[in-house]
């Protein structure tokens, strides 16, 4: 066994033929180990094999060094292939963690430290290690009886090690061990600092586990008090603070206290300001609990009650659709009309499916007509400061950054109707093993399309009008004729990100631009505004090319934002609500997609009072 494990370190290659499954080598047994014994030193640096010798020390006859040592390459049996996956996952240095290791052999605090280098730790550090350890091998295996035994016989070093304690909390909250989890909220689990000399402060992520684990009890008064403890130890709570007992009393809902919790939640939510915009599942959550109550009543035969709660629901509902540009799925669709059914006054009618004209925005259903709606002049002159310095941040820092900003000003001092994104055109459909080609020829057939009637911005870095692409087909003579086109106007940039320039270009002019670019690589920026979102909206047009056969020539159809808003819209006696039937996906890459707000990827909703409250209010 040790020269096959010599012959493993030496014969790296031909030690992880002999490892993998049977269908990728079919010599013998024999003529794979006297592969690796003759395989030649150097198919391994030589540093590499002093670190495992080191490394492995007089241990590695044992089974934890053959682990370390074998990296996954000289398995022997059923065992270790299964093995082979975790051997290289590993924590504090790539020590493999392992179910094959006796957990006790394998944390003996002398072979640790030996198998780090760590033999001139403190011993009290050493400890701090092997809890470390244990710990991470714990949690990966969800071992609860060896958690248990360990809990117990290190209770106050955990408690005071503020690290570990989100990981107790997730596993004692997957047993049935209520009284351990009780016996650590009565003493010290929240305290806001562990041990001084470590001085961390108690996380989020600990205070979330222990609000979640109390509100799959069934204890949201605790649940929320210890929210509020939260706060005031100056933690902010997040969405999955409140996941647990919005979840519970999704499914448990039944009384007007249940109410009160659901107003409370999403009273601390606004007061905090978490952004749910998006996050259409909490909402769902909001709405079910309101339908179980509104349910509950109903056969109660409490009418009061049942209106209390679909008049919550209501208020929930108008104050997501006001806030967010988000268009929901067909879940909250089915959502809506269970809330229509259940209404004891019959208030709405729903009609599914309703044509809404493309050009005028009027409704097929009730005659009204849909608005658009973008922020005003205003406000999108309030967003390019920001955008300008956010800009900023992805240019050289060698270069002049207000020059580079002032260039670009003047060059874009022109009258245009509309921006292209060249880099996005030029791209589409190019990058043929894996080199991005660029493609002169579609970005003047997209700028065909939109005709001469309009003019043209196009922005693009100077790099892309070099003479390493005038050679692939085409594009010299479609550069020559982009560049003797009175209706184009050319502006190229030295450095910094092109999608910022030519989107500050198209906000300062308020035009339209052509991109079938989702700004993906900006979400997380001042491009989450909701102001910026409903002008982009309003003001992003797609594009697909496409060849009906293998001779056709190339077809280009454009998509311009419709003359309405895609979002949920109050008219005088109506709602009406779009819901998404075709995955908004990344059109660049999927030629069979629709792109973005396009009106075919909607199905409209027309929710409008029925004729005997015509006077009500939502």
């Amino acid at each position: 066994m040790e020269g096959e494990d010599k012959g493993a370190m030496r014969g790296g290659k031909a030690g992880a033929e002999k490892g993998g499954s049977d269908k990728h080598s079919k010599t013998s047994t024999s003529a794979n180990k006297s592969a690796v014994v003759n395989a030649p030193a150097r198919s391994e640096p030589h540093a590499n094999r002093e670190k495992r010798k080191d490394v492995g020390g007089p241990d590695r006859t044992g089974k934890v060094a053959k682990l370390i040592h074998r990296d996954g390459r000289n398995v022997q049996n059923e065992e270790d292939r299964k093995a082979r996956s975790m051997v290289n996952t590993g924590v504090s240095g790539g020590v493999p963690l392992s179910k094959f290791v006796d957990l006790e052999s394998y944390m003996e605090p002398s072979k640790y430290l030996r198998l780090h280098k760590l033999s001139q730790v403190e011993p009290e550090q050493a400890h701090v290690l092997r809890l470390d350890i244990e710990h991470q091998v714990i949690q990966r295996f969800e071992d609860f009886e060896a958690f248990f035994a360990w809990f117990k016989a290190h209770r106050d070093d955990i408690m005071q090690r503020v690290k570990l304690r989100p990981g107790v909390i997730r596993l004692l909250s997957m047993t049935d061990r209520d009284d351990m989890m009780q016996e650590l909220l009565d003493g010290d689990l929240l305290k806001g600092k562990s041990s001084s000399k470590e001085g961390v402060q108690v996380s989020e992520a600990l205070w979330s586990n222990v609000v979640k684990w109390l509100s799959s009890k069934g204890e949201i008064d605790r649940a929320l008090e210890m929210v509020n403890q939260m706060r005031e130890a100056n933690i902010v709570p997040r969405v999955r603070t409140y996941l647990g007992a919005l979840t519970y009393l999704s499914e448990k809902a039944q009384s007007q206290k249940d109410l009160d919790y659901i107003r409370q939640i999403h009273g601390t939510m606004e007061e905090l300001k978490v952004d749910l915009r998006d996050e259409e599942d909490v909402y769902h959550l909001y709405f079910n609990c309101c339908l179980r109550v509104a349910k509950a009543a109903k056969a109660n035969e409490d009418l009061s009650l049942q209106r209390l709660a679909l008049s919550i629901f209501d208020d929930l509902l108008v104050n997501w659709f006001f806030k967010s540009n988000h268009v929901p799925g067909a879940k909250t669709t089915d959502i809506l009309r269970e809330r229509v059914e259940i209404d004891p006054d019959h208030t709405w009618e729903v009609t599914d499916d309703v044509v809404v004209d493309a050009d005028s925005g009027k409704c097929g259903c009730c005659s009204e007509t849909l608005a658009s709606i973008e922020p005003s002049p205003e406000k999108i002159e309030a967003m390019l400061p920001d955008l300008i310095e956010y800009l900023k941040t992805t240019m050289h820092n060698r270069m002049d950054r207000d020059a580079a900003i002032e260039s670009f000003d003047r060059k874009i001092n022109v009258p245009y109707d509309v921006l292209i994104d060249a880099a996005n055109i030029a791209h589409y459909k190019q990058n043929f093993g894996n080199r991005p080609r660029w493609s002169f020829v579609q970005l003047q057939q997209v700028l065909d399309a939109i005709g001469p009637d309009k003019h043209k911005l196009v922005v693009m870095h100077r790099m892309h009008t070099g003479k390493r692409h005038m050679t692939e087909a085409g594009n010299r003579e479609a550069w020559r004729k982009l560049t003797q086109d009175p209706s184009v106007t050319i502006c190229t940039i030295e450095s910094g990100n092109d999608d910022l320039f030519w989107l500050l270009a198209a906000m300062k002019a308020n035009v339209p631009f052509v991109s079938n670019d989702f700004l993906r690589d900006h979400v997380h920026t001042l491009l989450s505004s909701p102001e910026y979102l409903e002008w982009k909206e309003r003001h992003q047009a797609y594009y697909r090319m496409y060849r009906l056969d293998a001779l056709s020539c190339q077809n280009i159809d454009l998509y311009w934002p419709p003359k309405f808003s895609i979002r949920a819209q109050a008219t005088q006696s109506c709602w009406h609500l779009p819901y998404r039937v075709v995955d908004l996906v990344d059109f660049s890459e999927n030629e069979n997609a629709l792109p973005g707000n396009i009106p075919d990827d909607f199905r409209w909703v027309c929710f409008r009072r029925a004729s005997s409250s015509s006077n009500g209010k939502t």
